[in-house]
């Protein structure tokens, strides 16, 4: 289907009045036409904005067209306006085939069409719907039956989108801190990881006193020194049982790392770890 002018940003429901805009470099129209409102990727081969017009070009970031790339307005390459999905913006898309839609229906790109959604189906999901306006009500429907509408309304799933090259978040890049001495570590550190590249002796790290349940921390030795880890008044949970409380548990041949999540009552569990050998994590005793 050739893809048509659409104004497909919707709301936002965090209550944003405008979509995200950005400039993206182009192509001139006589190589690339591209529509308003159609799906395009960053494509790092060509260092250009293009339609995704394939099921692998979900591999780079999306973004929609914001405007007409035309043989009027573009005669030669430039940089052109896009809508870049943020987590809480809304989009109105095409579905390939009508359906009863439900909310959260993961949903991804149509193989060849750069406007049209269709059930994901490998497991990747690109799109999750939000609209229930297909949903019954009691005042004009009632029952349980959903109806089958041709348009959905969408978010994109953020490791998708192009925004995750903007705003560098927790989920797609993780602070890094390097520890090569004694240091408390801090809640608000929470999924940093924690190293300790230049160390020339072992490093006593305080996990912090007030972390709430669900606090965590991964532990990578990158020197062969220890980084030792440590609750005051709480024990870790390591090695086939719960180590005694007030004692570290270690890690110091490179590449061995442990991540530790706070259960309450400064206890902690090292839910995924791993050694060269079964005694490289040390425990003090």
């Amino acid at each position: 289907m050739a893809a048509v002018n659409l104004a497909v940003w919707h709301h936002n429901i965090g209550g944003a009045t405008e979509p995200y805009l950005i400039k993206g470099l182009v192509q001139a129209a006589s190589t690339q036409a591209i529509k308003q409102g159609e799906l395009c990727t960053w494509n790092n081969t060509t260092g250009y904005w293009t339609p995704a017009d394939a099921a692998a070009d979900t591999l780079y970031n999306l973004a929609f067209a914001a405007e007409e790339i035309n043989t009027i307005n573009t005669p030669a390459a430039r940089y052109s306006t896009f809508i870049v999905p943020r987590p809480e913006d809304v989009f109105e898309i095409e579905l390939l085939a009508a359906a009863s839609i439900a909310l959260e229906a993961n949903y991804e790109p149509t193989g060849t069409d750069s406007q049209t959604a269709t059930l994901d189906a490998d497991g990747e999901a690109v799109f999750c719907s939000v609209g229930d306006s297909n949903y019954p009500n009691a005042e004009k429907y009632g029952g349980t039956s959903i109806t089958s509408v041709s348009h959905g309304l969408f978010t994109m799933n953020a490791a998708f989108s192009y925004y995750k090259n903007l705003v560098r978040n927790g989920q797609t890049h993780m602070k890094v801190i390097v520890v090569t001495a004694a240091k408390t570590l801090l809640k608000e550190w929470s999924g940093a990881l924690i190293i300790n590249t230049g160390a020339t002796a072992a490093a006593l790290i305080e996990l912090p006193q007030d972390a709430p349940i669900g606090c965590n921390f991964r532990f990578t030795a990158t020197a062969a020194q220890a980084l030792q880890i440590h609750s005051t008044g709480g024990g870790i949970i390591v090695k086939g049982e719960k180590q005694a409380d007030s004692k570290y548990v270690a890690i110091d041949d490179e590449g061995d790392f442990i991540h530790v999540v706070c259960l309450g009552a400064m206890d902690w569990l090292a839910y995924t770890s791993i050694t060269g050998t079964e005694t490289a994590i040390a425990v003090e005793t």
